[in-house]
């Protein structure tokens, strides 16, 4: 499944909890890639799967099953018998097409938009299979388009990257006049207001939704303490601006290691302005690099994808008259024979029958030097004939080819959890509620201990900020 909303380890923690509630459903989350795979024992529609996500605040769409009917039909398949398999590994096959075309064309492995379960789909439809990581659809019996899902990941990074840097620019006034009192002139705190506001309120915009959508679904993340955080402190100061004497002309702010109570000489309430706009800048910058970091996660199964050819010369005898015919890689079935052009990749895995060439191999063994393949030979999918003409048979096919396996290591990698990953997302769960309690509890030991309501909310904010990843 590709999931998407997610922001943060609790966000996993979410979305695995609420698919692991579902009868016969055990589903790993990998925020990184944004994925799920699932591993069914009990029969789920791709609406009751997605559904789930949906109610635990995400938006998820199934992009691969495989069932067990798929298992009987194609013995190298892995998964156990009986078990139905939603995985990241099924959606980015390198084999593309071709992963339609096994066992002589039966129903195989379809995205279904409609949402009927691929366990029980019929062959001879329309289908067509979407790459989500190369961002391209492979259509299987001559399938229509799918939507691209690669593609909003791509417009997040650029609109993450937009934020930041209209953030930068308007943060960077408001943190030197905030910090620096000798350059705080006549009226500097309305400046600091007008420039602090579109930061929170427009560049923090993807912060306050994710909370708002994690708290109408009953749930709580990161994001959930920076907008708290961040709109608390904007609200305080602009009560202070407005209302508590701060935006009087001529007032100047001074740093203070404890909070100062406003019946001090000459005291005013505190502006946090600063805090709201530095606190939004930095986590866009971080989310921008993390946005950016998760797509380049995908490049090596990106690459993958792009280096098997998308058409094959197809040789098709008819008694004794022969033709070739330039085919999609969905209609090469095992058994059929394909020629190979020099300066053409090989379609897919299979055994030389007729010509000599050298074939570059330095995809698998990363030998540079082309090794001369004749009769009798095999060879592999995606690498390149360099010199002669090779007329080869195919023999595996879709996923079972040897470059499809090698990007079900790569994905399976990526979707593994290392034990302090796991630790680490069992903490997220409930550091969110436990840094709400504390910061409440920090203002009423500040209220029941003698300070004002300005320094039990200083603490408390502080205690929100803080904690704020």
């Amino acid at each position: 499944m590709q999931i998407e909303g997610m922001t943060c380890a609790s966000c996993v923690g979410h979305v695995e909890r609420r698919l692991n509630k579902m009868p016969g459903v055990t589903a790993v989350v990998n925020l990184a890639t944004e994925r799920a795979k699932l591993t069914l024992t009990e029969d789920h529609t791709n609406q009751e799967l997605e559904g789930a996500v949906t109610a635990a605040g995400y938006a998820g769409t199934v992009t691969r099953r495989r069932s067990s009917h798929d298992d009987d039909a194609h013995p190298a398949a892995t998964t156990s018998p009986h078990r139905s398999v939603l995985s990241e590994n099924d959606a980015v096959l390198p084999g593309g097409a071709g992963d339609h075309a096994r066992a002589g064309g039966d129903a195989g492995d379809h995205s279904h938009a409609s949402g009927e379960d691929a366990g029980h789909a019929q062959g001879g439809g329309e289908h067509a299979d979407h790459d989500p990581l190369s961002g391209h659809s492979h259509a299987g019996h001559g399938g229509g388009a799918v939507a691209d899902t690669s593609d909003p990941s791509a417009r997040r990074q650029a609109d993450l990257k937009r934020r930041f840097l209209v953030a930068a620019v308007l943060t960077v006034p408001v943190m030197v006049l905030s910090m620096a009192p000798p350059l705080q002139f006549p009226g500097w705190q309305w400046l600091v207001t007008a420039l602090t506001l579109p930061v929170v309120v427009w560049a923090g915009l993807p912060f306050h939704k994710a909370a708002f959508n994690a708290a109408r679904h009953g749930s709580s993340t990161m994001d959930t303490l920076v907008s708290l955080g961040t709109i608390s402190a904007t609200a305080w100061s602009l009560w202070a601006l407005l209302f508590g004497g701060a935006g009087e002309i001529g007032m100047r702010m001074e740093m203070s290691l404890w909070p100062r109570a406003a019946s001090e000489h000459g005291a005013h309430p505190e502006l946090y302005f600063e805090v709201a706009a530095v606190v939004i800048t930095f986590l866009l910058l971080g989310r921008w690099l993390e946005s950016r970091s998760r797509r380049a996660a995908g490049d090596a199964l990106r690459a993958l994808a792009q280096m098997q050819p998308a058409e094959a010369t197809k040789i098709v005898r008819a008694g004794s008259i022969t033709r070739e015919v330039r085919v999609p890689l969905a209609e090469i079935r095992v058994g059929d024979e394909f020629r190979v052009e020099p300066g053409e990749k090989i379609a897919t895995d299979g055994t030389v029958t007729g010509g000599r060439s050298a074939v570059d191999a330095s995809l698998l063994t990363g030998e540079s030097v082309p090794v001369e393949v004749g009769p009798g030979d095999s060879v592999t999918g995606a690498t390149l004939n360099t010199s002669g003409s090779l007329i080869v048979r195919a023999t595996r096919v879709g996923e079972d080819t040897t470059l499809a396996q090698i990007g079900h290591l790569v994905e399976e990698a990526q979707v593994g959890k290392a034990p302090v990953q796991r630790i680490a997302d069992q903490i997220s769960a409930v550091f969110v509620p436990v840094v709400l309690v504390i910061a409440v509890i920090t203002f009423v030991l500040w209220m029941v201990l003698g300070g004002t309501t300005q320094q039990a909310f200083t603490a408390a904010i502080a205690v929100l900020i803080i904690a704020c990843p």
